[in-house]
């Protein structure tokens, strides 16, 4: 199935590498890997950027597949993970086509949970990943919150050891003049990407053409596999997605929305009460500005609420699960000896649940 096909969903048992990622989906409601024969030599890349910053058109045109689903306005077109795989000069590259953290469809908090859930899966599958590609439009006048938000995201989820497996690749320079977009450039390396510069990651320009984006692609050509932050935190050290970075980084920008959501409701409730001789059509626009502060308001409290339950869901799951291998292992001990409880304790591979994805120690 290697030829660059958008991965298939399957409930087939979780294989290790060369052969295929798998996972179940029904345990999580996120979209997982699929069932995707794989290659010891094969390089995988991580594509993440805002919506409409150029992701699938930056991989469509790197592997020329005709799949590749690309939106051309506000509204996403990713709202899932989709993987696609071509050769370069020899070299195998899979690529990961991420929905972005200011997803139109998906909050940040199922986005993350979808984005961690594909990477402790294929963690635990012995695939790593090689390179990130992060994709930043040069045509915006300035770094917006929702971007500010995907590169605090990045480094959470990557960490400062991956910066020199990180492409920050800037698009749409036909959209701007030559001069401008240089401009713009110069600020984000010195500015915004200038921390992870210093720590080894390196820029890049996509003109839209194979040649500039395969070039692109060959820069991870002496680059050795990783382990990504967020991949060592959950399965390494064993934390629930609350307790990592990424997490942190999530709740953090929920309560700063909470907080500002909070002050602007109460200043529109002050105006609805000082101009009660408005007109009423004045009157109904400020309720309903007002209905809006508080549904996002509502929003930010029940993705909170739901970070804290699926860390307690996170931490009862292992628990039980920990318990149960124990009570295996001391049944096995006792019927066979040491070498059956040996046995059992390789067999066994102690599991745990994170985010709704499966995840596994060393």
């Amino acid at each position: 199935m290697y030829r660059g096909e958008k991965s298939m969903t399957t409930n087939a048992p979780f294989p290790g590498q060369n052969q295929v990622w798998s996972a179940n989906p029904e345990s999580s409601g996120v979209n997982r890997p699929g069932r995707i024969e794989t290659r010891p030599f094969e390089k995988v890349i991580l594509v993440m950027g805002v919506t409409g910053a150029g992701k699938s058109n930056f991989i469509q045109t790197v592997t020329g597949n005709s799949n590749v689903v690309i939106g051309h306005g506000l509204h996403s077109s990713t709202q899932a993970i989709a993987t696609y795989s071509t050769a370069i000069e020899g070299i195998h590259y899979r690529f990961l086509d991420t929905p972005g953290f200011n997803d139109t469809v998906r909050s940040e908090m199922d986005v993350l949970l979808c984005i961690t859930s594909w990477l402790c899966d294929l963690y635990c599958a012995n695939v790593r990943i090689t390179g990130i590609i992060y994709v930043h439009r040069i045509s915006d006048d300035r770094v917006q919150g929702s971007s500010l938000r995907n590169l605090r995201m990045l480094e959470a989820l990557c960490g400062e050891s991956c910066m020199p497996n990180l492409i920050l690749m800037t698009t749409h320079w036909d959209k701007v003049p030559t001069a401008l977009g240089q401009e713009r450039e110069s600020e984000l390396r010195s500015g915004f990407w200038n921390t992870m510069i210093q720590k080894g990651a390196r820029t890049a320009r996509f003109d839209r053409s194979t040649t500039s984006g395969r070039r692109i692609v060959e820069l991870f050509e002496d680059r050795s596999p990783i382990v990504l932050a967020i991949q060592e935190q959950m399965i390494d050290q064993g934390r629930v997605l609350s307790e990592t970075v990424a997490g942190q980084v999530v709740n953090e920008e929920l309560v700063k929305i909470q907080r500002r959501t909070e002050m602007e409701l109460r200043q529109v409730q002050e105006n609805v009460r000082r101009h009660t001789e408005a007109s009423a059509q004045a009157q109904e626009d400020m309720a309903e500005y007002a209905r809006g502060l508080e549904k996002a308001l509502q929003d930010a409290k029940l993705n909170q609420q739901t970070l804290l339950a699926q860390t307690q869901r996170n931490r009862a799951e292992w628990e039980q699960r920990f318990a149960n291998l124990y009570k295996e292992m001391l049944k096995q001990q006792k019927n066979s000896g040491f070498w059956g409880f040996l046995t059992t304790v390789v067999k066994a591979g102690l599991t745990i649940f994170v985010g709704g994805s499966r995840a596994c120690p060393p």
